[in-house]
């Protein structure tokens, strides 16, 4: 599998996100226990001692309202704080939806610019085979050159020693100009 940078981008914010969320939901569910067990407490030490003697059932009775109101407001506070941690994860789930979307935009956008490089690359491919035509071209213009001057060369020499014949001939030094 190849992963390019936006796919390493895209899974590090997922990961974050999704460890983002997981904290929050843990710690919802810390909240939640947590008023729990304070509606659940016993009674410890003393308290145990003194529910144990003789006016028991007053005691109890009168736990028994306090535990009740006390549930009741746990419930109460039970109920806004998973209203409130409901509207924390649905949230967390928009910034989320956000970040995914904003991901895809640059995932397009990244898609479009490989797009074009591709693009840039084969139009640089095709101007190279066209330069390397023209060199060869050129080459082979510069090969013909070479040859007429060496046959320019061979008739100058040519000339040459034909003009010192001439001049030999005739007993007279002529110069040539090449």
């Amino acid at each position: 599998m190849h992963c390019t940078s936006t796919d390493l981008v895209r899974l590090k914010m997922e990961e974050s996100v999704r460890t983002l969320v997981n904290q929050t939901a843990k710690e919802m569910g810390r909240r939640l226990s947590s008023k729990k067990m304070e509606g659940n407490e016993q009674p410890e030490g003393r308290d145990k001692k003194r529910a144990d003697s003789g006016s028991k059932k007053r005691k109890k009775r009168k736990n028994t309202i306090k535990q009740q109101s006390k549930e009741h407001m746990t419930k109460q506070e039970r109920e806004k704080e998973t209203e409130d941690m409901e509207r924390e994860l649905q949230d967390l789930r928009t910034q989320l939806q956000e970040q995914e979307r904003e991901l895809e935009d640059k995932n397009r956008q990244l898609q479009d610019l490989r797009t074009q490089l591709q693009e840039q690359e084969r139009e640089l491919e095709e101007r190279n085979k066209q330069l390397e035509e023209r060199n060869k071209q050129l080459e082979e213009r510069n090969k013909q050159l070479e040859e007429r001057d060496k046959q320019l060369e061979e008739w100058e020499e040519m000339l040459d020693v034909t003009c010192l014949r001439r001049a030999r001939s005739k007993d007279q030094l002529i110069e040539c100009k090449s």
